[in-house]
C-alpha cells in the first residue's frame, strides 16, 4: 500500500509565502508580491529563478535556493 499526500494548495498555500520571501530577498525585484504571484503562480522554483535572473540581468548567488 501507498499513501501520497499532496498538502501544497489543499491544506497549505505555500506559493504566496513563496513569492513574499521572493520578493524580500530581492529588492532590484520592484514588483508587487500580487503581480509576482499571478506571473509564478504554478510554476516550478528553479523556472521562477531563471526567469528572475533574466529580469535582473544578474546570476543569484549559487546557495540562494537554500
Amino acid at each position: 500500500m501507498c499513501l501520497i499526500i499532496d498538502l501544497d494548495g489543499t491544506l497549505v498555500d505555500s506559493e504566496t509565502i513563496c513569492i513574499q520571501v521572493l520578493a524580500d530577498l530581492l529588492p532590484d525585484c520592484s514588483a508587487p508580491v500580487e503581480q509576482l504571484l499571478q506571473r509564478y503562480q504554478g510554476e516550478k522554483l528553479s523556472s521562477i529563478l531563471m526567469h528572475i535572473e533574466e529580469l535582473l540581468s544578474m546570476k543569484l548567488p549559487v546557495n540562494f535556493e537554500a
